[in-house]
């Protein structure tokens, strides 16, 4: 089990304005994002993969994205499980998309590449279609918009992610816990409010890499 960090309220604001077509977006709330878990995953992704390697966590709980524990394929649901070292389906490698620059300031656009064990499988996070409470799945990872996740809120531990695809229509929609620590629960997107169920702390130890 990971060791809990004791924070304070988060105080930092959205920064920078959105360039997708995106009105800027609050803040999150102060109640928001006072437990946080340091950096942890697999042993083959920290070995294997390194420094790219790692897991999502939902802020204030130790739930991670994951797959179900089947063989992955095109169309696998992207869903929410306790986190254990142990586990190669809670392990996705972060794809930097467009250097270090980033449409909002911050941090660079992601890819999350289902990669078990710290093996890279093919399969990225994909939002099917641009509807709000559209549910996450696995497709062939490409360079198209619909696995393309941009970082609309960061206090630097935690990250609000919008699917670039819906910034650029003007919804914005972000990666969310439906079920509000719903473990097993598949994620899907909805309206930013910054609560704990849309806020994603990246489990890596460092930066992550430039390309598949």
């Amino acid at each position: 089990m990971r060791n809990i960090i004791k924070r304070a309220a988060v105080t930092a604001a959205v920064l920078g304005p959105l360039t997708l077509g995106v009105a800027a977006l609050p803040a999150a709330p102060a109640s928001a994002s006072a437990n946080r878990v340091a950096p942890a995953s697999s042993y083959g992704c920290r070995v294997n993969d390194a420094p790219a390697c790692g897991d999502q966590q939902e802020d204030n709980t130790t739930l991670v994205w994951a797959v179900p524990s089947s063989t992955p394929k095109p169309g696998s649901p992207v869903v929410l499980q306790q986190f254990s070292d142990a586990r190669g389906d809670q392990d996705f490698e972060a794809v930097n998309i467009n250097g270090l620059s980033s449409t909002l300031g911050a941090g660079p656009d992601l890819r999350f590449q289902l990669a078990e064990n710290g093996d890279k499988t093919g399969l990225c996070i994909s939002d099917p279609n641009d509807r709000a409470y559209t549910r996450l799945v696995l497709r062939p990872c490409n360079s198209a918009i619909w696995q393309e996740f941009v970082p609309v809120y960061s206090d630097g531990i935690v990250y609000a992610w919008a699917t670039a695809q819906g910034g650029q229509a003007g919804d914005g929609w972000v990666v969310q816990d439906p079920a509000y620590t719903g473990n097993g629960v598949q994620l899907n997107v909805g309206p930013y409010d910054g609560q704990d169920n849309q806020l994603w702390a990246w489990n890596a130890g460092a930066a992550p890499i430039t390309s598949f």
